[in-house]
């Protein structure tokens, strides 16, 4: 049976709802007010938004609640959050752990930290799920395609037959009692761009609903947690991204308590000698994915969605649609262009229904 992920019912004609204006000023966050509802309890529930960077991208945090000081103490303390995980498993910071995991890990089996602990979990379980499909080892192989960005030279075959030597997360062994990471003598390179701002998205909500704030929503870089509605709603109204520019405005859904991400490469893709290829890596060949796809998944939290939106964007089109009801933890909707530019869209029958609303959605 498919996981029902709160998904709304009609939406109603609430019209748009002016959110609070919201800025970082030092240490202190700074509210300006443009509207308020009443839910019959003491004082108005107020909408407060913080963005700032955070991972590389924007990090950003919706939340409703009744008292400013609330909310600040709130966003701030979600924002730590996201920069402690950030710490820990970043690849591009050369003082993360994951990044002195290499060092550290090879010659005897080591105990990481809480949170590289909880990637290396997560990572398992959706590696587990897709057969593979879905591997953080592939950290090696990114690195030279990183380059390869940088240098406009793709990487030659050597280079590629060895970093994948290194690939495959059959060469780990977590154990669960000691919980120790044991690479077995490989020098591993862990990437976790395909889950790690969907877990950081997730620590923020959870920090968020332990001060008692519900009714919130945090992104990061397109990937979502989402907590319970808003306020006289069903649930929050996303806009789907979508390669084709005219079907953006109508592409919307509603949806609560649950986590959203988007993979793909309309916006990320190198192009070298006239050849594009997309940032997702297959494991398998140690190359960039060539068709070109955006994957939309709902799952349980955003750890998961920002998974399986990978795996989704990873694996042949004609496979997705079985791969989503082989799992029933996740939906999916996808959009591909063929080679004749033509765009194919799909979804699983538990994804929420696009509805033609006013963009941008109210």
């Amino acid at each position: 049976m498919k996981r029902n992920f709160n998904l709304a019912t009609p939406i109603h004609g609430l019209g748009m709802l002016h959110m609070f204006l919201t800025v970082l000023a030092g240490n202190a966050l700074a509210v300006q007010e443009f509207g308020a509802q009443e839910d019959g309890n003491s004082g108005p529930l107020r909408q407060f938004e913080l963005k700032r960077p955070a991972m590389g991208v924007e990090l950003t945090i919706v939340a409703w609640c009744r008292d400013p000081d609330v909310a600040r103490d709130a966003f701030h303390a979600a924002a730590a959050r996201v920069d402690e995980m950030e710490e820990a498993l970043s690849n591009y910071r050369p003082d993360s752990e994951v990044s002195q995991l290499a060092d550290r890990a090879k010659d005897a089996p080591i105990r990481p930290g809480d949170d590289l602990w909880l990637a290396l979990s997560r990572s398992q379980d959706v590696w587990r799920a897709s057969n593979g499909i879905f591997d953080p080892t592939i950290g090696p192989v990114s690195e030279l395609w990183r380059e390869a960005r940088r240098t406009g030279q793709v990487p030659d075959a050597e280079q590629l037959a060895a970093a994948r030597k290194r690939v495959g997360w059959e060469k780990l062994s977590l154990d669960e009692d000691s919980r120790t990471l044991d690479t077995r003598g490989v020098a591993i390179g862990l990437d976790f761009g395909g889950i790690g701002k969907g877990m950081a998205a997730d620590e923020a909500l959870r920090i968020l609903r332990d001060k008692g704030i519900l009714a919130a929503m945090v992104e990061l870089g397109g990937d979502m947690a989402i907590g319970d509605a808003p306020p006289g709603r069903d649930g929050w109204r996303i806009a789907i991204d979508s390669f084709d520019a005219d079907a953006v405005p109508n592409s919307c859904m509603e949806v609560a308590r649950c986590g959203v991400a988007t993979s793909g490469d309309k916006h990320q893709f190198i192009e070298i000698a006239g050849v594009r290829y997309g940032h997702l890596i297959n494991p398998a060949s140690g190359r960039p994915v060539r068709h070109s796809s955006l994957m939309t998944a709902i799952a349980g939290n955003a750890a998961d969605a920002d998974g399986w939106a990978s795996v989704f964007c990873l694996v042949e089109p004609s496979d997705v649609l079985p791969l989503a009801k082989a799992n029933s933890s996740v939906e999916v909707r996808g959009e591909v262009l063929t080679t004749s530019g033509a765009r194919e869209v799909f979804q699983s029958p538990g994804f929420p229904v696009i509805r033609d609303v006013e963009f941008p959605c109210p």
